[in-house]
């Protein structure tokens, strides 16, 4: 159900983070489940929070939709050991959860710590973060959140680059009926998984309804794919027609799945250009497709910057900056203005915005995603000395010079 996910698919090669952060996550699932039976579940849990950190420094966003995995992992069997409409069972349950806490936060801030003394370096700030923009407006993230899950597999919004495999969406419902049923349910390992991915993608759709991003919590989501497989395969065994259905179902996906990842994201080109990189010559920008012009325009401002000049950054992609640069980077509040200027901002209004804080000698922009107005950087006000450093299809990078 993973390779028939067109979120998946599309990452191989890339050169994004999304893929890095699954490999701790899933380990820290399996690490949390073989911690029930543990002898000693302390020294496991010490390792599923070290996993479980690695996947956050790896994917931040892992800290809104992991955690909670996470946490009822750890909860789950301790509900079994309790009673809890005594008193008693109560304040054990309290007891229990925080032994369990106590563990995996600190596994956690071992993995997880070196983060915070690197963004206190190149940042200032130990807990310095880019803010989560909405994706869309109101109304539209309301049709995204009132269309979950459906949205996950079938949407076609902007930035979400892929979606989940139908066979999960079509096969996890029959997990209500068709599952394992041996055992207390707080033993079965199939209910704790759904309702610790139920978890997950409920805390991201409160915190961040608007981002309809699955490679964001890639791990969360697949771990309905679970449930599915599970009554997928109980469903076969019980009706030999389902078995052919099923497999029928599996092979259409792993053939349509391809095709639309090509057709949205350069996939295979990408899978072997990063191949290419590893085994040929190796270069700054290599293996970095599709952002190998990002790449290249952090360059070009990294050979010619003194150390603290300001970057405007009207682009998504900035992290090959020098560290020194980074720091000096514009934050959300700065390039705010730039965005609500909108499509119908003239280049007068666009350079107003830029003297109100003209603290920027660089400007780097990707046409793609952020709006300037036609002509603001070809024909800029009589006191503003604008040259282009670099140009390839979308991304620009420009040199300002405000006179007095």
């Amino acid at each position: 159900m993973a390779v028939s996910s067109s979120a998946v698919v599309m990452l191989w090669g890339s050169g994004k983070t999304d893929l890095l952060a699954v490999g701790p996550a899933v380990a820290a699932c399996v690490v949390m489940l073989v911690s029930w039976e543990a002898p000693d579940s302390r020294a496991t849990l010490l390792v599923a929070g070290l996993l479980t950190g690695f996947a956050c420094v790896f994917k931040l966003s892992y800290l809104i939709a992991f955690l909670p995995v996470v946490a009822v992992l750890a909860i789950w069997p301790i509900l079994g050991r309790v009673q809890l409409g005594e008193p008693a069972g109560r304040r054990e349950l309290f007891t229990l959860t925080f032994r369990a806490a106590v563990p995996l936060t600190i596994g956690f801030l071992l993995a997880f710590a070196p983060n915070l003394v690197k963004n206190h370096v190149i940042l200032g700030n130990a807990f310095a973060s880019n803010a989560l923009d909405p994706f869309f407006s109101k109304a539209t993230t309301m049709r995204v959140v009132l269309t979950y899950p459906l949205a996950l597999t079938y949407g076609r919004y902007w930035g979400e680059v892929g979606t989940i495999s139908p066979l999960v969406l079509a096969y996890a419902p029959l997990a209500l009926a068709f599952h394992p049923t041996s055992g207390h349910w707080t033993s079965n390992r199939i209910f704790a998984m759904s309702a610790a991915a139920v978890a997950g993608t409920i805390a991201w759709m409160v915190l961040c309804p608007s981002a309809l991003a699955p490679r964001y919590i890639l791990v969360t989501l697949l771990l309905f794919a679970i449930p599915a497989a599970s009554a997928a395969e109980v469903l076969s065994r019980r009706r030999a027609l389902f078995s052919v259905v099923l497999l029928a179902a599996v092979l259409v996906v792993l053939m349509v799945t391809p095709a639309h990842a090509n057709r949205d994201y350069p996939t295979l080109v990408s899978l072997t250009r990063t191949i290419s990189s590893i085994l040929g010559p190796q270069t700054t920008c290599s293996g970095s497709h599709p952002f190998e012009r990002d790449c290249v325009a952090s360059e070009t401002i990294n050979a010619m910057a003194s150390p603290g000049d300001g970057v405007l950054t009207l682009t998504w992609v900035r992290f090959w900056l020098h560290p020194d640069l980074m720091q000096a980077a514009s934050r959300t509040d700065e390039t705010m203005p730039y965005d609500l200027c909108g499509p119908t901002c003239t280049p007068s209004a666009f350079w107003a915005i830029y003297r109100a804080r003209p603290v920027f000698r660089f400007i780097i922009h990707d046409a793609s995603s952020h709006f300037v107005p036609p002509g603001a950087f070809d024909s800029p006000p009589p006191d503003i000395t604008v040259h282009r450093l670099f140009a390839s299809g979308d991304i620009s990078v420009y040199e300002v010079t405000l006179g007095s």
